[in-house]
């Protein structure tokens, strides 16, 4: 019976673990954007659920929270964000106006930033917690089938 359950245990995290790397996957493909007027613009994208960056046309861009529409983008004075430009994805020259091609944020912080998104994501996820759980499932029916623990029943009654 131990080992039955010990299967199932396995089995069972190892589909739960398959899960979570498909849906981790890093991406790099095209995407299709909508402005808010309607105007459809092809942007390459690439990155994971917790970091991604887009580019159209080589030019770096973010999506301004204000007008809500794909704007070229600009570093940060400190070079640790992505800033909206006034220059609208589809409409205005990025090389006229004199942008670089392929901005990216400092390396630290961009993983600062991935470690803060994901930290929010297992907040709300509880993967951490219920791995935990999980483990000590699995390591108390081990120990269960090697002889070492024996499992108590709950009472019969409510005190």
């Amino acid at each position: 019976m131990a080992q039955i359950q010990h299967r199932v245990l396995t089995v069972l995290c190892m589909v739960v673990l398959a899960a979570a790397c498909v849906s981790a996957a890093p991406f790099a493909k095209t995407f299709s954007f909508t402005q808010p007027d309607g105007t459809r613009i092809e942007v390459w994208g690439e990155g994971d659920e917790f970091r991604a960056v887009f580019e159209h046309r080589g030019y770096t861009i973010v999506r301004d929270r204000v007008t809500k529409a794909y704007t070229y983008a600009r570093l940060s004075a400190d070079g640790t964000a992505l800033v909206p430009t006034r220059l609208l994805v589809g409409q205005a020259d990025p090389a006229a106006s004199g942008l670089p091609q392929h901005l990216r944020i400092a390396p630290e912080a961009a993983a600062a930033q991935a470690r803060q998104r994901f930290e929010r994501w297992d907040a709300g996820m509880q993967i951490r917690r219920r791995w935990q759980e999980r483990k000590s499932q699995l390591q108390l029916l081990r120990a269960q089938a090697a002889g070492n623990i024996s499992v108590m029943a709950p009472p019969s009654f409510t005190t």
